[in-house]
């Protein structure tokens, strides 16, 4: 792998522990950021576990529109969540 690459997968981590750690602290409720982190962390191994990676390889890149939607409709099926719920 490129140096590149890992420099691109460590930016990636950083700033998700930042906006974790640093940001949303000061403006969500704790209830609120427990569920965030819940719903990133599926979010990631969805990505994870479509692309056949390991969570820690993922980066900047596997965040797209498709992965999104496809994230969405796997709530709505497999979890039974209404369209109103995966959107708000």
């Amino acid at each position: 792998m490129n140096k590149e690459k890992l420099m691109e997968r460590s930016r990636f981590i950083a700033v998700l522990s930042r906006y974790f750690n640093d940001y949303l602290p000061s403006r969500r409720s704790e209830k609120t950021l427990i569920h965030y982190r819940v719903v990133m962390a599926k979010f990631l191994r969805h990505i994870a576990e479509r692309s056949s990676r390991r969570l820690d390889e993922l980066s900047f890149e596997d965040i797209t529109r498709d992965s999104v939607e496809g994230f969405i409709m796997m709530l709505q099926e497999d979890e039974k969540l209404s369209a109103s719920t995966c959107n708000n």
